[in-house]
């Protein structure tokens, strides 16, 4: 064979050419993460006796898992007391009912006239509202209503045996000596000198004092037994 030509470069092949450009751009190592990072670079150098990082990793996850659980055990005592109490409180609201409230009007001149305002008001506010009193006093009151006011109806009924039930559900006001008579009423409108026995089932007890000695004085007597069983007082002043 005849050697080259000096001063002469020999030309090689297309495919030689490629094939040392590619050489060129590789790296001598490889690439991790499209090409980013040599494969050497990423590995791991341990600090300090092996297993070491082991241990750490398995204390690390057992106190995490020990703390969750305490903070998971806190928040819910800390959820539950207040919702344990609130349902304590409603349930003890529910058996009790409605608490009942008693308004005491004294000094009054006239119970049986200013008994027609209280009932004409109460009416007019949608409320039934029964009377509990003796008969007497029940007859007189019942004439009261129909000349009260000869420009205004207050419909009412004096209860007594042979009375229709279905009359007794529409008028709102009603008149009685039998207190179980006067249960569906949501206000009661006290006559008798003492306290009345299951008041518990009214919403509103009116009292009317007069001021007439002996009624001043078993107007303070009711007054301090509704005081005592805890209820609702409001008292009205009718006079000086």
């Amino acid at each position: 064979m005849l050697a080259p030509a000096a001063g002469r470069r020999l030309r090689r092949r297309p495919e030689d050419q490629l094939r040392r450009r590619r050489q060129r751009r590789r790296p001598r190592g490889r690439f991790h993460h499209r090409g980013q990072v040599p494969a050497a670079l990423r590995l791991e150098v341990p600090l300090g006796p092996p297993g070491h990082r082991r241990h750490r990793l398995e204390g690390r996850r057992r106190q995490g898992r020990h703390r969750s659980s305490g903070r998971s055990a806190d928040a819910l005592r800390a959820v539950a007391g207040p919702l344990s109490a609130l349902r304590s409180s409603e349930a003890e609201q529910g058996r009790a009912g409605p608490v009942t409230e008693v308004n005491f009007y004294t000094g009054v001149p006239d119970r049986q006239v200013y008994a027609c305002r209280l009932l004409r008001k109460t009416q007019a506010a949608g409320l039934t509202v029964g009377v509990w009193g003796p008969m007497r006093l029940l007859e007189r009151l019942d004439q009261t209503l129909w000349t009260f006011d000869p420009g205004e109806f207050l419909p009412h009924l004096l209860l007594r045996g042979d009375t229709p039930e279905l009359l007794r559900e529409r008028t709102p006001i009603l008149l009685s000596d039998q207190l179980d008579a006067l249960a569906t009423c949501r206000v009661l409108l006290n006559f008798e000198p003492g306290v009345p026995p299951g008041l518990e089932r009214f919403e509103r007890v009116l009292e009317l004092v007069s001021t007439d000695a002996e009624q001043v004085a078993a107007g303070r007597a009711r007054f301090k037994a509704y005081k005592a069983l805890g209820l609702t007082l409001n008292h009205h002043v009718m006079s000086a």
